[in-house]
């Protein structure tokens, strides 16, 4: 089972998706999946509107292809690509500490 990273507290992670997202989570759910590595975790945010999220903690560089194309695409119209929640100051992630941040729309299914 994997281990939450070690992010600052609790309130810096809150406040920075109230700052950079527009954000107000009611509750951050860790979630013990993933096959990245370099991943520091995975989380379930669900805002005060009910709208849930994936939050994705990444330890490291980012490979910003790994954000941009799947943003480019979905810009074409191309619906069937999850891209990720742009942030206020128009990159695709935001930094908290030495974490990248990265929020996606959730969408519920089954883990196999």
């Amino acid at each position: 089972m994997r281990e939450p990273p070690r992010i600052p507290e609790e309130t810096p992670a809150r406040a920075r998706l109230q700052d950079q997202y527009d954000l107000d989570p009611v509750t951050v759910a860790f979630l013990p999946l993933g096959k990245d590595y370099n991943a520091g975790g995975l989380y379930r945010v669900v805002s005060q509107h009910g709208t849930a999220y994936l939050l994705k903690v990444k330890a490291g560089p980012l490979y910003e292809p790994s954000c941009l194309v799947p943003h480019y695409l979905q810009e074409q119209g191309i619906t069937s690509v999850v891209a990720p929640v742009p942030p206020k100051r128009h990159a695709l992630w935001t930094q908290l500490g030495e974490w990248t941040v990265i929020v996606y729309p959730w969408i519920a299914g089954t883990v196999s």
